[in-house]
Formats: structure tokens, C-alpha cells, sequence
């Protein structure tokens, strides 16, 4: 598959973000976002009902816990044109989330990283042959890595300018696949 400038330098900037997490031995996770996200609806209604100590820095804190009982090393927190349904691992976080085991979690704006996870896709993403999320698919597959997302998607893509990677594409959540 042919990248695009965009998809290399966005698997840059994800490299170097990751870089910079393993630097600091001090962090267990590493939560990261692109420039064009919004909380999805589910969250931000969440977010606007229990203002005492739900910010999203705490709901972040709680779902990069999971980490541990669900034994994740990444989880896609802005899925897209993913096989929906996917096995449950852990359900009902803050009453709004469950952790599936997707099988094609597609787009990287919206994701947390252990060390482990980060500490994976440095050594499996260079040379960069294939955009983040298509990485972390294979990795997944191919059992090198457990890359989980949250259902529903915490946060949503929202830039759908000219200068986006993919501006004619709008993301969705969940896509059905014939023949697979």
C-alpha cells in the first residue's frame, strides 16, 4: 500500500510521540491525540452529568487502568471502520464503556499506549511501510500485540477539511464486511 505525505508524516509524529513516552520512565501510559478530535456524544453528556470529579483526565485515568484487568497494550479510543461486536473483555467502565477485542480498529486520532504497546510499535514501525493503524491491526492479528478499542468510540474525528490525510472520508465507528 502506497502512503501518502500526510500518512507518513502523521506515522512520524506518532513515532516521535511514542519516542518521548519511552523517555520517561516514570510513565505508565501515555494517552495521545491528533489536532481534529471531539468527545463523542456518550462522553460529553457523561462529561456535563457528573461534573464532581469526572473530568476527562479522570475518565482517561480509569480507562488506562483497565490496562491491567483487561491486559491491553493499546486501546483505540476513536475506532473507525471497525467489525463491531467484537469479544468483550471488560464492560460497563463509568457506566458507558465496554473493551472489545475488535478485529479491524482502524484510525489513530483518539489512543492510549502501555510502555509495552509504545515499546512494540517502535520496533515494528521502522522502516514506516504502512500507516499506524494498519500496523497495529497486524500486530494484533498476528497476536504481537493486544489492541483493544472502547465501545462505543470515546472520541470522534471531526477535521474533514481539504488539507486532511483523507478529506472526502468521513469515519465511521462500525462497517459491515461481506467475505470476510
Amino acid at each position: 500500500m502506497r502512503m501518502n505525505s500526510g500518512e507518513i508524516a502523521c506515522s512520524l509524529s506518532h513515532r516521535k510521540t511514542m519516542a518521548d513516552f519511552l523517555a520517561r520512565p516514570e510513565l505508565t501510559h501515555a494517552a495521545i491525540f491528533e489536532d481534529d478530535i471531539s468527545l463523542n456524544s456518550t462522553l460529553l453528556s457523561y462529561v456535563r452529568s457528573h461534573k464532581t470529579g469526572n473530568s476527562v483526565i479522570n475518565i482517561l485515568s480509569k480507562l488506562a487502568a483497565t490496562s491491567e484487568t483487561a491486559g491491553w497494550d493499546g486501546l483505540n479510543m476513536g475506532r473507525c471502520f471497525d467489525h463491531c461486536g467484537g469479544e468483550l473483555i471488560q464492560s460497563n467502565i463509568l457506566g458507558i464503556f465496554d473493551i472489545e477485542n475488535s478485529c479491524h480498529s482502524l484510525c489513530t486520532h483518539a489512543y492510549i499506549m502501555t510502555r509495552k504497546g509504545a515499546e512494540i510499535m517502535r520496533n515494528y514501525t521502522k522502516p514506516i511501510l504502512t500507516t499506524e493503524d494498519r500496523i497495529r491491526v497486524a500486530l494484533h492479528h498476528a497476536g504481537l500485540m493486544k489492541y483493544y478499542s472502547t465501545s462505543p468510540a470515546a472520541f470522534s474525528q471531526i477535521n474533514q477539511s481539504s488539507d486532511a490525510i483523507h478529506p472526502s472520508q468521513r469515519p465511521v465507528e462500525c462497517r459491515t464486511y461481506s467475505g470476510v
